[in-house]
């Protein structure tokens, strides 16, 4: 039975907006977009809220159409939560056949792709953020795989 399941973070106490971006510029890498909600078989679609938990935001990409939410807990530590077999049951009518395993691995897949690149961004834009008070002029570029950071003090 396909249902939201919460997964953990690296990182702890974010600042929600460096997140945000974060989160954005991982969308538009992965030809995704940021909601504020995720789908799931069992609880709904545009589940905004999850066990009394609002979420924050989410990435919907073609490879992970239910959206990956995060969830942020009172002291900004966040955690993932998406619904891993909802494409599986939703092509399969849920038989859980060769074609079900497969999808299940590959929403599975995508969502650690997504989880390391909102981890990797973040932390990049974070430094960014200590060489502009250090008074260096800093530009950022990302791209799927890497997220770089370029800084020169001015």
């Amino acid at each position: 039975m396909s249902h939201i399941a919460e997964y953990q973070c690296s990182l702890n106490k974010v600042d929600p907006e460096l997140l945000k971006k974060a989160m954005e510029m991982v969308a538009k890498n992965r030809d995704g977009k940021v909601t504020a909600t995720v789908d799931s078989v069992d609880e709904r679609d545009n589940v905004a809220e999850w066990h009394g938990k609002k979420i924050f935001g989410a990435i919907r990409t073609k490879d992970l159409p239910q959206g990956v939410g995060i969830i942020l807990d009172k002291n900004g530590k966040p955690t993932y939560a998406y619904d891993k077999l909802y494409v599986a049951e939703k092509t399969t009518n849920f038989v859980r056949n060769s074609t079900f395993h497969k999808l299940a691995k590959q929403s599975e897949d995508e969502m650690h792709a997504i989880q390391a690149a909102v981890e990797r961004t973040y932390k990049t834009l974070a430094i960014g953020v200590a060489l502009k008070k250090m008074g260096c002029d800093v530009s950022v570029q990302s791209s799927d795989r890497a997220t770089i950071i370029t800084g020169e003090k001015i």
